[in-house]
């Protein structure tokens, strides 16, 4: 499976600002998928935040979120949780 960063890599979206912000945004994909147990509020606010900073990838709010989402799932599957 393709992370985030080499889904963004692949497209030459990534200047040093935008890892800075990718790695919050993978960081904080974990913290949702981890409360999305509980309740959706959490979901809620980080797909707003993604789309708030998709303008720095140049890539579609919906896409970023599903990578993001994608490798936070890989990553709990394989207990590696960083929350």
């Amino acid at each position: 499976m393709s992370t985030a960063e080499e889904w963004l890599r692949e497209q030459d979206k990534l200047t040093e600002y935008a890892k800075k912000v990718l790695q919050d945004l993978s960081e904080e994909a974990q913290f949702a998928l981890y409360c999305q147990r509980g309740s959706g509020s959490c979901m809620a606010s980080f797909g707003g935040k993604v789309a708030r900073f998709a303008h720095i990838f140049g890539v579609d709010p919906s896409r970023l979120l599903e990578k993001l989402l994608a490798q936070a799932a890989e990553t709990a599957r394989q207990d590696e949780w960083n929350i």
